[in-house]
């Protein structure tokens, strides 16, 4: 029982200690915006379940890049106009 309890909690501490940014954004993001927290967890389930989950990640990693990049080109494209 002890053994089970130890190993448990290594692996919540281990959790926490690789995926606390996420944990954070799904906390903001889920407060702000449900069908964006559905997209986020939607990505989270296709990387871990999927047999090439490896290739989800660099594709969203890809786009996520892509759209950094466009921002910093062009942010009226991406920005709502105010006016």
């Amino acid at each position: 029982m002890g053994g089970a309890w130890r190993m448990g909690v290594d692996h919540g501490v281990y959790c926490v200690g690789c995926c606390w940014a996420l944990f954070v954004l799904l906390v903001v993001v889920g407060l702000a915006s449900l069908p964006w927290m559905g997209l986020i967890t939607l990505i989270v389930c296709a990387e871990k379940l999927l047999p090439r989950g490896r290739a989800v990640t660099l594709g969203v990693a890809g786009i996520l890049v892509a759209i950094g990049v466009l921002t910093l080109a062009r942010p009226e494209l991406l920005a709502p106009t105010l006016g």
